[in-house]
Parts: C-alpha cells; sequence; structure tokens
C-alpha cells in the first residue's frame, strides 16, 4: 500500500526492520499452514477469475521475465545443472568404463541399446534426467562422451577389449 507522505512510509520501514526476524517468523508458520494456503489458492483463483485481472497478471509476468531474463535464465541453468549432477552421482557419478569423473564428459547410455525408443516414448533432452531423477530405472549407467560414441559406433568400447586382450 502506497504511503501518502514520506514521514508514515520511513516510520513503517524503521518498525519493519526493527521487528523484522518477528515478522519473518510470523511468515513462515503462515506460510507452513495448510489452510492458509488454501486461502491464500482461493482468494489467487478468485482474483483470476475477473479477465481485467488475468490480463493485468499476465502482462505483470510478462514484464518481470523481461526485466529478470539474465536473472531468470542463470536460475535454470543452474537448476538444469544440480538435476543433472544429481541423476549422474545416483548412477555413479564416473564413466563404468574408463572412471572418467568429469561431469563435462559424462552422460547417460543405456546399457543394453534402445535409446531411441526410450526417448521417444518418455522426453527429449533435459526433460530425460528429470525422467530419470524421477523413476531411476536401472538399464541406464554412466560412461564418458568417448566410451559412448565407440559404443554406437564400433559396438563396444576399447577400454574394454584392451582388458580383456590384456587378461
Amino acid at each position: 500500500m502506497p504511503f501518502a507522505d514520506e514521514k508514515r512510509r520511513s516510520a513503517s520501514l524503521r518498525w519493519y526492520y526493527n521487528h523484522r526476524d518477528e515478522v519473518q517468523k510470523k511468515n513462515k508458520i503462515k506460510r507452513q499452514d495448510s489452510a492458509h494456503k488454501e486461502k491464500e489458492r482461493e482468494q489467487r483463483k478468485r482474483y483470476l477469475e475477473n479477465p481485467d485481472n488475468k490480463a493485468r497478471a499476465y502482462l505483470d509476468r510478462l514484464k518481470y521475465k523481461a526485466k529478470n531474463r539474465e536473472s531468470i535464465n542463470k536460475k535454470r541453468t543452474l537448476y538444469r545443472q544440480r538435476v543433472r549432477k544429481e541423476v549422474l552421482d545416483y548412477y555413479g557419478g564416473k564413466c563404468a568404463c574408463c572412471g572418467e569423473t568429469e561431469i563435462k564428459f559424462l552422460c547417460l547410455d543405456h546399457i543394453n541399446g534402445g535409446g531411441s525408443k526410450d526417448h521417444k516414448k518418455t522426453e527429449h533432452g533435459q526433460g530425460w534426467y528429470f525422467y530419470l531423477r524421477r523413476y531411476k530405472p536401472e538399464y541406464v549407467q554412466v560412461l564418458c562422451h568417448n566410451c559412448n560414441m565407440a559404443k554406437g559406433f564400433y559396438g563396444g568400447c576399447p577400454h574394454v577389449a584392451k582388458s580383456k586382450t590384456s587378461i
């Protein structure tokens, strides 16, 4: 709510800064309360039923996205990287063939092939990591890109062939 005069505004801000911990604690409790969440959802739903409010909210989102595009993209990138790391760590975090651990070199491989069929029924690209994080199928392994390409082009990785011939 905007203030009519600067004195009231500054007094209100001073009070808030002096009682900030109390206010934040109360707000946190409110946010965790399911009845409060439900009430807020209902208020938002009623607000958006009005076409003018819905249009205003949409325009506000567009303005926010345009103004904060760089920040939003950075957060999205960090989130995607975190999800990718979680998935790679779940499946061992290193190449199953050569032991490479540099995350930039690692990818996921279908152990018995059939990746294109699997991607068609699930999701492509980044969505694949979200799918794996959620369902954790056992037919996936971590390989470095070199081992994965060798497996695809030559039917197997040179590291495996070397270890079989040296025995």
